[in-house]
């Protein structure tokens, strides 16, 4: 705009009185002062500051004129998008641009292009950004959100709205193509991977380094590598008992959360890994999973919670699941407990199902005299109730008897108390 578009046009200025010039003059100034003060855009960023900044009545931000350095870092603190409003030469001060980093990364749009290409700089902000942000790790509600999003395959959105950022997608393209720097930065914070470029994200050293420092970064490794078993297998084995790079499993790609050797891996890796949150729905409904899980977990596997309805309600393969881990009988559905037939054999096949199962099954005397026959050791879970019973009783002492009398052995049964202690 030219200063002559803030005067009238209405006379010329040869037919214009002094005072009149003066007047139109002072209107002009009030006008550009009114310009400069022009009310803050009250679009909001998500910590809640004023992205925008003042400016003019053309919409471009109006230039600050020059300060110390004290107020100018004021500035910043008070509202970092102000950044945009200096000199050149002050948003390419480092101290000035890492401040209004800190405070809200996306002040970064508006830094220097020197510090924009200066991959020191961006040393220096991703290692900001690590100190800022809780790692993704180790922050369960923001992980949880980047889990089910990765396993959606929408991770960048989700990313952005638990804000973990690394401040690396403000750099020039070269250098997130520059494979020593992408290294350095993804080995201070992984999730520099998000904005590294195509080929580095398919790099599996570069992806190994970045998943090391921070296991969310593998939602940003290339469709071959979530998908490439023997590498995610290496990356679980060469995690020692300080990594928790077992984390990657819920960004595998469907069919290796799927994989019973690579599931397995990840289970046996650490105590901290949960895979059977983010399993495929195929491994969730495959028989042969779960058997397989039976022959290297122990009895306190959480990976039987994942199990589909179809097949808890599965008599045979609900029994093979018991046998070694009576425990697994809860996994049942509701209608195999109420099954008598499918719980003696259950009893047959493991006693302890009866320390299990709903009271009432234990105070249920035909239930109970059945399980006895099959194995004597089940009085020791017969019901309160069921042992005030005098006829259920006699019955309970023939059928011990009678085992005796074979040669069955029941030291190990539960002896039954005298009749009065069980009417005190």
């Amino acid at each position: 705009m030219k200063i002559s578009d803030y005067f009238p046009k209405a006379q010329s200025p040869q037919n214009r009185t002094g005072t009149q010039r003066v007047d139109n003059l002072t209107s002009s100034i009030a006008r550009l002062n009114i310009s400069r003060t022009r009310p803050l855009n009250h679009r909001q960023t998500p910590n809640g500051l004023v992205r925008d900044v003042p400016r003019n009545m053309h919409g471009s931000a109006l230039i600050q004129p020059s300060r110390g350095m004290a107020e100018k870092l004021e500035q910043i603190r008070e509202n970092p998008f102000v950044l945009q409003c200096f000199a050149l030469e002050d948003r390419e001060n480092e101290e000035i641009v890492l401040l209004a980093a800190k405070i809200n990364i996306d002040a970064l749009e508006h830094a220097g292009p020197g510090l924009k290409s200066s991959g020191e700089f961006f040393v220096k902000v991703v290692a900001q950004q690590k100190e800022k942000l809780t790692k993704s790790r180790y922050n369960p509600p923001e992980f949880e959100k980047l889990v089910i999003v990765g396993c959606n395959g929408d991770e960048t959105s989700c990313f952005e709205e638990v804000k973990i950022r690394s401040g690396f997608e403000y750099a020039f393209q070269d250098l997130k193509s520059n494979t020593e720097l992408v290294r350095k930065l993804a080995d201070i914070y992984g999730i520099v991977l998000r904005d590294a470029a195509p080929f580095l994200q398919d790099d599996e050293e570069t992806v190994r380094i970045a998943a090391m420092s921070d296991p969310a970064a593998y939602a940003f490794a290339s469709e071959r590598l979530k998908d490439y078993k023997e590498y995610v297998l290496k990356l679980l084995k060469e995690g020692d008992d300080d990594e928790v790079i077992d984390l990657i499993f819920p960004f595998l790609s469907k069919s290796l959360r799927g994989d019973a050797e690579v599931v397995f891996a990840t289970y046996l890796s650490t105590a901290d890994a949960r895979p059977e949150l983010y399993l495929s729905d195929e491994a969730k409904d495959c028989e042969e999973f779960y058997l397989r899980l039976c022959e290297i977990t122990n009895d306190e596997s959480t990976l039987f919670d994942s199990m589909s309805s179809r097949l808890r309600s599965i008599p045979d393969f609900m029994l093979k699941i018991v046998k070694d881990y009576p425990e697994n009988i809860l996994l049942a559905d509701p209608s195999l407990l109420e099954n008598t037939t499918f719980m003696l054999n259950a009893v047959l096949l493991e006693v302890d199902v009866l320390e299990h199962v709903d009271p009432s099954l234990l105070n249920n005397p035909r239930f109970m005299l059945n399980a006895i026959r099959l194995k004597p050791k089940s009085t020791k879970y017969i019901g309160q109730e069921l042992m005030k019973d005098r006829k259920f009783r006699a019955e309970v002492e023939k059928i011990l008897k009678s085992k005796e009398a074979r040669g069955s052995s029941t030291t190990k049964s539960k002896k039954l108390p005298p009749l009065h202690k069980t009417f005190r």
